[in-house]
């Protein structure tokens, strides 16, 4: 049986990017060393295809790299120390044994990629102008906002919410050009 974990981080308003706390420990394959953990603050990348720590968090941890690997990263290509780690997140979420790259990430010790993001589901909202950032693993559900918006048209306002309460649909040609708050949807 699978077990499913869930973590949420809420923002007093709405946020450039997505942090959050992580630890970062010695990898759960390894059975002789005592294991060691590091605690720091995290930036989530959908753009980078994988995870990466810093230089600094592997002699916190005091591992060794496994490695060596060429990575292409946002401004060039270079060689990258490779390490085995455990990435811990909030509320038990642990992804183990994961294989990460050594880099440099501007204010942040970790850097968490697309190859731990994609085994959950990652949602943003940012409602009454507060960012809200849910991640749930392993992924189990669709997450569609198109559904939710019949006809393609989200309501607006109070009354097109009523509307669509009423009726379950939303008619764009009854809402006239002065519809200033809804968002149609292709």
């Amino acid at each position: 049986m699978i077990r499913s974990y869930a973590m949420t981080m809420r923002a007093t308003g709405l946020v450039p990017a997505i942090i959050g706390p992580v630890q970062v420990a010695t990898p759960t394959a390894d059975t002789v060393t005592a294991r060691a953990t590091h605690e720091c603050q995290a930036l989530w990348d959908t753009g980078a295809s994988a995870s990466v720590i810093t230089e600094a968090v592997a002699a916190a941890l005091g591992i060794a790299p496994t490695g060596r690997v060429k990575v292409q990263t946002a401004n060039d290509e270079r060689d990258s120390n490779v390490y085995l780690v455990d990435i811990l997140l909030k509320n038990g979420v642990a992804f183990p044994n994961v294989t990460v790259t050594e880099g440099t990430i501007r204010g942040y010790d970790v850097l968490i990629g697309m190859d731990i993001i994609t085994q959950g589901d990652l949602a943003i909202t940012n409602a009454g102008g507060k960012t809200v950032v849910s991640f749930r693993c392993p992924a189990y559900q669709e997450i569609d906002y198109l559904k939710e918006a019949p006809n393609g048209f989200l309501p607006g306002n109070r009354e097109e919410r009523r509307i669509l309460d009423r009726t379950g649909r939303l008619n764009p040609a009854s809402l006239g050009s002065s519809r200033p708050t809804g968002v149609r949807r292709k």
